[in-house]
């Protein structure tokens, strides 16, 4: 094979690889966050909901 080739070949998968792992370890962090976060957000969205807590 050439290795022009096989050098564009490697930087595609590369690529595709790459974005799909960053996705993948995004949506993984997000995730992570809400869970660890958890009570808090909570206690914010409740307090809203029902007025307790007023944000300017």
């Amino acid at each position: 094979m050439n290795t022009k080739i096989i050098r564009n070949t490697a930087f595609q998968l590369h690529r595709w690889l790459g974005l799909v792992g960053g996705v993948l370890l995004c949506i993984a962090g997000l995730t992570g966050s809400v869970l660890v976060f958890w009570h808090e957000i909570d206690e914010i969205v409740l307090g809203q909901h029902i007025h307790l807590i007023k944000y300017n």
